[in-house]
Order: C-alpha cells, then sequence, then structure tokens
C-alpha cells in the first residue's frame, strides 16, 4: 500500500486584515480565487462557495433541450 499524498484543493491566508484564497473543483477541472480580499474568512468561503455553485449548476443544463 504505503502512504498517498493527495494534491491540495483549497487554500486561504490572511495579510492586512484581509482574507484570500482558492479552491479547485474537479469535477469541473477548474480553481476559483478571490484576490480582492474579504474581511473575514467566512466571507471569503461563502463567495467562494457561491461561485462554484453557480457553475454547477450552469453545467448541468448546458446540454438541456427546449421542446416547444
Amino acid at each position: 500500500m504505503g502512504y498517498k499524498k493527495e494534491p491540495y484543493t483549497n487554500i486561504s491566508w490572511e495579510e492586512n486584515n484581509k482574507w484570500y484564497g482558492w479552491k479547485y473543483n474537479d469535477k469541473l477541472n477548474r480553481y476559483y480565487f478571490d484576490d480582492i480580499g474579504n474581511d473575514s474568512i467566512i466571507s471569503l468561503w461563502e463567495y467562494l462557495w457561491a461561485r462554484e455553485e453557480k457553475d454547477l449548476n450552469n453545467k448541468m443544463f448546458e446540454n438541456q433541450v427546449d421542446f416547444e
């Protein structure tokens, strides 16, 4: 067996009272970045999760066919 090193999927940090970070979604093969900064860590993650959810919802309907 042995040890399997998993890649990082997200990271966040604080600089000068602002929170920054990025997140990777392996289903969408996409990174989400915030380089503007947020006042709190929860604000940062709410922002990143909302962007990811929007893309997931859009992907669900990209092959949708509308019948009249």
